[in-house]
């Protein structure tokens, strides 16, 4: 369990460093040959491998713990909701990327939304994780 909860945590830093830096280094307008390139490592490289990670350790965590342990705890419900926010972010940034890609104008205030929504997700299960907010 602490195997799988170190790739969790992994996976988390993986996937949410780009969720939240890409959209703030687009929304710059910053272009170019290097910027394209980092944009697809950091996509391709990063963001979804973690997201992988983070999805397999976490049903193996809950699996091996007993799902009803975990579905009895509040704070638990709140992750979950939280994660499946962040799994929209990230699609609506795997969008906006393809856009920057093909050279088409991207939407600020999306970006905006995507760079604030993953912050403040990643805190507020932080928080709840911890039981801080219980």
């Amino acid at each position: 369990m602490n195997i799988s909860f170190a790739i969790h945590i992994f996976g988390l830093v993986f996937w949410m460093g780009p969720l939240i830096l890409l959209p703030a280094l687009l929304k710059s307008g910053a272009n170019g040959e290097g910027v394209q390139q980092y944009v697809n490592r950091s996509k391709k490289g990063f963001m979804i491998p973690g997201l992988f990670m983070v999805l397999l350790s976490g049903v193996y965590q809950i699996v091996v713990g007993g799902v009803s342990t975990y579905m009895s705890q509040g704070w638990f419900h709140g992750k979950l909701t939280l994660v499946l926010f962040l799994f929209v972010l990230t699609w609506l940034l795997w969008r906006e990327l393809g856009k920057f890609q093909k050279g088409v104008e991207l939407s600020r205030p999306l970006l905006i939304l995507v760079h604030a929504g993953a912050s403040t997700s990643l805190l507020l299960i932080a928080l709840l994780t911890f039981r801080v907010l219980l």
